[in-house]
């Protein structure tokens, strides 16, 4: 089925394809054999040759339209040709030779002389160039041909060959300046041949004028052959009948007038009559004259009708685009109007759009403002044709330079922007729409007003400024905002471009767009208040804080000042927080920050950047102690309460100070002010700390450590040293607590107190104590092989930052699972301040640890300020007393309470209880007489590498060993047995 199908299309395409070739050779054949008949028909017997050879205009233009749509039909016209010219000439009694020579020339001039018209035609376009490009490929198809004729014929001619010579070019050239080009403004192909329709402008007369153009040729060409021994100058008089037609009536019809002069002049000289009349002169030289007359006239008409035609198509465009203008400029959204720059009224509006109407006066409804435009009332009359060279600045060119004279003493810009040079643009400076402008004494409630009266009056000095530069040609154009009056007499900012040009019937003007951006610069108001101010106090954020202190640095650098940065940041807000509530503690930060705006100067500025962190920018200093003085002040003025939430709250502030250099930015400011309000926090609070060098050095310290921190977890740089927990009654190991350390590549092994602080501030505290968790509980396990007896305890130190979301507990769930310890013998240490802010999802954290059969230890107990309801609702099995109070005991008696009621406390809570920090037998003695059993510290093993431990282990485990002193009296004599020196 489909094979069958492709058989039949490609029959119905072969069928059409030879339709259209016997078509071409049938179309080709009769024109020629027609025309040919007729050019012997008006050489008659008086002529030595013919006066024009149509036959070779048809061939050269049927060549000219197939070689281009339909090349494949080029073969079937050149036959038809060939076939029509051997034909007549046979019929004319021609030896065969002749007619085949004949043949071969007719067809090969109209192919060479087509070649040559497309090839031209590609490079050269444009309209008028038609005449040179026709010229051209004329004259070779009328040499090709004489040359082809002349090769073959010369053996078979007794002729003379200068005979020859006029005989055959001529004919051919003329007949296809004739011919050819009416034929191809003819053809469907005129569009693409000529580059426009040559339609003549629309006129009520036009075809009288038709009419009378035809009578007045006829008379003028045909008259002559009445006159008997009329002379040479006669055949000129239908020339400026011609010329009429080509730029009055369109160039076809010119050229049909050419046509008719043509068989005019050739029947005249085969009559014997007429001013090219055989019988006047040497027939020779007449008929040549008469070919020259018709070249001569046909070059003419080309040229003046391509011209006349390409202005006749411009000033088609211009009007349709005017009138398309003048539309737009009535319905364009913009504002638009133009405005007298002249003298006599200067800043009058000319006209306006109904936008301008709408927005800045009352709009008349019996006036339409269209009305006002140049399209009104044309009647189909051409409108005043624009000057194409007066000087045009595009409004739409964004990247045009502008002028703001809105700067005090700005002179005006110098350069000029990019002009547009097609009349039909909208802000073509003799656009319809800007010179056909209305009267401005129409009446219309804004037409004849003045500009200024219709802006707000804090405005209107900016408004006659621009008039006046752009009067002067101080500036071609002005961009900005300007604060416009509506019609009821409200404000409003408009968005304002405007243009000095020039037009025929105002002179000097100002062609102004206008767009009202007030609601969008209300919402950018907005906009900018919700990102540049805190939502809560209103103050500044830390964006908008940034900008205050780059203009202020730029000040400083400017006129030699001093800028200060106060961070103030309220001491014990956190806790007034958790205790209150959000919603007091809002309060709280709202009355903090009023408190602090009025303290400061009117220069100053007052920012939130964080929770409870302000900042104060003080510029304009006078000398470095006044931004101490002004802190004093914020200090003391916090030591009042603040009346919040039906009670008063008091509360202290640390402030930190830096002072700007010479390099300083808005950031390294912030940064040196943030560690200079640290660094009062560490010193005690409520109190003023100026920065100093040694902060920034501290600063890139703790940046250098915690990026190096990074590499070391992924390079395996960190290390586990183990502690000893000992039994006070007779020395031996009950457990040892894993610490971390750091083998620096270059600062060799580092303590916890060089790093674990940073660490602290980010998630690698998490990544580290995974590490050591994980790392320890394998080690742990081999102790129990090591000693005979079951596997000591290990105690390991979680960070606060695992509590909560599950995460502690999974950790140890893997620990456990990966090394196979024993859950009762791990031990989790928790430091008790970070047991003072669990909250629900940190004691289910909790919770799931002691469900492991891990048990929980309050690490540095007694520096947290628990309460007596912590202690007992957190599930601990342990308390660690911190060193603080083991190493204070002997010596103050204060530290000895803490430490009595602390182990008090936890047996009654049946909690053990080990001793942190023990360094002296003194120490040890007031231990044991407390009762307290575990211990751990300096004096029974600093912290030992894993090998040292099993090594200790493997000795029998003992480090405190008790020996009697004397008789009678038996005292306690602590030795080290087995400590060793401490390896950091």
């Amino acid at each position: 089925m489909s094979s069958g199908g492709g058989r039949g299309q490609g029959r119905t395409r072969w069928s059409s394809a030879a339709w259209v070739l016997l078509g071409s050779f049938a179309a080709a054949m009769a024109s020629c054999l027609v025309t040919a008949w007729f050019g012997s028909w008006l050489r008659g017997a008086e002529l030595p040759y013919a006066v024009f050879w149509p036959a070779t205009g048809v061939a050269f233009a049927g060549t000219v339209l197939a070689g281009r749509r339909r090349p494949a039909a080029v073969p079937a016209v050149l036959a038809g040709v060939a076939l029509a010219v051997a034909a007549l000439e046979l019929s004319a009694h021609s030896a065969g030779l002749v007619a085949a020579a004949l043949a071969v020339a007719a067809s090969a001039g109209p192919l060479a002389g087509a070649w040559t018209f497309w090839r031209l035609r590609d490079r050269f376009p444009s309209p008028p160039a038609l005449v040179g490009v026709l010229s051209a490929s004329a004259l070779v198809t009328a040499v090709t041909g004489a040359a082809v004729s002349l090769s073959l014929l010369v053996p078979f001619t007794d002729a003379p060959p200068t005979r020859l010579l006029l005989a055959l070019p001529l004919p051919d050239l003329t007949g296809i300046l004739v011919v050819a080009p009416l034929l191809l403004l003819l053809s469907p192909m005129r569009r693409e041949i000529w580059g426009a329709d040559d339609v003549p402008s629309p006129h009520r007369f036009l075809a009288a004028e038709r009419v009378l153009q035809s009578l007045v040729l006829v008379l003028t060409a045909v008259g002559p052959l009445a006159l008997s021994g009329s002379t040479l100058p006669l055949a000129l008089l239908p020339l400026p009948i011609v010329l009429w037609a080509a730029v009055r009536l369109g160039v076809r019809w010119a050229l049909a007038d050419v046509v008719v002069l043509a068989v005019v002049s050739a029947g005249s000289l085969a009559l014997g009559r007429g001013p090219f009349a055989a019988g006047q002169g040497d027939g020779d030289a007449l008929l040549v004259v008469a070919q020259l007359d018709l070249v001569t006239t046909v070059a003419v008409v080309l040229v003046l009708g391509a011209y006349a035609s390409t202005a006749r198509q411009t000033s088609r465009v211009v009007r349709s685009q005017a009138e398309l203008l003048d539309q737009a400029f009535a319905d364009a959204l913009p504002a638009m109007f133009l405005v007298s720059l002249d003298g006599r009224g200067r800043g009058r509006i000319l006209t306006a759009n109904r936008s301008a109407h709408a927005m800045l006066g009352d709009h008349d409804p019996a006036h339409d403002p269209a009305a006002d435009l140049p399209g009104a009332g044309w009647d189909g009359a051409a409108a005043d044709q624009p000057d194409l060279d007066a000087p045009v600045v595009d409004l739409t060119d964004t990247d045009a330079p502008v002028v703001d004279l809105s700067l005090p003493g700005h002179p005006g810009h110098p350069g000029r922007p990019d002009h547009q040079d097609h009349p039909g643009h909208p802000d073509h400076p003799d656009h319809p729409s800007l010179s056909g402008v209305a009267d401005p004494d129409d009446g219309d409630g804004l037409i004849g007003s003045t500009w200024s009266d219709l802006v707000d009056v804090s405005d209107r000095s900016l408004v006659d400024g621009l008039l006046v530069a752009l009067a002067q040609e101080g500036a071609p154009s002005w961009r900005g905002e300007i604060a416009h009056l509506r019609p009821d007499a409200q404000p409003f900012t408009a968005l304002v471009s405007a243009v000095r040009t020039v037009t025929e019937r105002h002179g000097v003007c100002a062609s102004v767009q206008m767009v009202d951006v007030h609601d969008r610069k209300a919402a950018e108001h907005a906009l900018r208040q919700v990102a540049l101010h805190d939502p809560l106090t209103g103050l500044p954020n830390r964006l908008l804080l940034a900008e205050h202190i780059d203009k202020a640095l730029a000040v400083r650098a400017r006129e030699h000042t001093r800028v200060a940065l106060l961070c103030c940041d309220a001491d014990g807000f956190k806790a007034v927080n958790d205790a209150a509530g959000a919603a007091v503690g809002d309060e709280l930060l709202t009355a903090m920050a009023e408190r602090l705006l009025s303290l400061v100067r009117p220069t100053d500025t007052v920012a939130r950047v964080g929770g409870d962190e302000f900042v104060v920018l003080c510029p304009d200093l006078g000398d470095a102690d006044e931004a101490q003085v002004i802190a004093r002040r914020l200090l003391a003025a916090f030591e009042l309460p603040f009346p919040v939430g039906g009670t008063s709250i008091q509360l202290s502030m640390s402030v930190g100070i830096a002072t700007a250099g010479e390099e300083t930015t808005a950031e390294t400011l912030l940064g040196d002010a943030d560690a200079a309000m640290h660094r009062a926090k560490r010193r005690g609070r409520n109190r003023v700390e100026t920065y100093v060098d040694e902060l920034r050095i501290q600063a890139e310290r703790r940046v250098r450590v915690a990026s190096d921190l990074r590499r070391a977890l992924s390079a395996g740089e960190l290390r586990v040293h183990y502690q000893p927990i000992v039994d006070l009654r007779d020395g031996a190991i009950m457990g040892a607590e894993a610490l971390v350390r750091w083998q620096h590549p270059e600062l060799g092994l580092l303590s916890p107190a060089s790093f674990l602080d940073i660490a602290e501030e980010s998630d690698l505290i998490c990544e580290i104590d995974d590490w050591v968790l994980a790392r320890a509980c394998v080690e742990a396990t081999t102790w129990a092989a090591l000693t005979g007896r079951p596997a000591l305890d290990l105690h390991v130190n979680l960070s606060a930052r695992h509590l909560g979301h599950r995460r502690a507990s999974r950790a140890v769930r893997s620990a456990l699972g990966n090394s196979g310890l024993s859950p009762r013998r791990l031990v989790v240490e928790l430091t008790e301040t970070s047991l003072l802010t669990v909250n629900r999802s940190a004691r289910a954290d909790l919770d799931e640890i002691k469900d492991t059969g891990a048990r929980l230890a309050a690490d540095d107990f007694g520096t947290g300020y628990s309460t007596m309801t912590q202690l007992v609702a957190l599930p601990l099995d342990q308390i660690k007393i911190d060193r603080y109070f083991v190493t204070g005991m002997v010596q103050d008696t204060r530290a000895l309470a803490v430490v009595q009621a602390l182990t008090g406390l936890a047996r009654s809570l049946h909690q053990d209880v080990i001793a942190e920090g023990l360094e002296t037998t003194d120490q040890a003695d007031t231990l044991d007489g407390l009762g307290v059993v575990a211990v751990q510290g300096y004096l029974p093993c600093p912290p030992v590498e894993p090998d040292e431990l099993c090594r200790i282990v493997e000795g029998g485990g003992r480090l405190l060993v008790r020996t009697p002193s004397g008789p009678g009296a038996p005292t306690r004599d602590l030795d080290l047995a087995g400590a060793v020196a401490d390896p950091a």
